[in-house]
């Protein structure tokens, strides 16, 4: 009788992932038009970073030779057309980067301190079960506890 072995289960390490985060609020800017430069100066030209990796790059609309892929789409924890993240493939090291942008200058203007303090208060002074699953470590270590 053959038994084909069970499917092997990637590793933590297969699935890695991180995020990047740029925080700013200097000038006039457009939607995703910093997160843009930071991803292409950090990840596009670098090839190093996928060396090897099939699929992981792309021809260069913007001159010759090849940079390495990635995506603009919803965040789907948001629930919202409006913000967007960059996604890459795995790199080198089997970890997947997703870039972020918040843009602060526009929705902090005219914002007092009161408001600021009411708005962190409802970050967190929520239901428990208010709290996205996949959020709930971070929400602990806003607390002051250990992840």
């Amino acid at each position: 009788m053959n038994v084909s072995p069970a499917p092997k289960r990637p590793a933590a390490s297969d699935n890695a992932r991180q995020a990047v985060v740029i925080v700013h609020g200097m000038g006039e800017q457009r939607p995703m038009d910093t997160i843009r430069s930071f991803v292409s100066a950090v990840w596009s030209s670098d090839l190093s970073r996928t060396e090897g990796k099939f699929g992981a790059r792309k021809p260069d609309p913007d001159g010759d030779g090849l940079i390495n892929k990635s995506w603009v789409h919803p965040d789907r924890r948001a629930r919202s057309y409006e913000l967007r993240r960059i996604t890459t493939p795995d790199d080198v090291n089997g970890r997947r980067t997703e870039f972020y942008e918040l843009y602060w200058s526009d929705i902090t203007q005219g914002t007092t301190v009161q408001r600021l303090v009411a708005w962190v208060k409802g970050l967190l002074l929520r239901k428990w079960s208010d709290v996205p699953v996949d959020a709930r470590r971070l929400y602990i270590a806003a607390w002051g506890g250990q992840c």
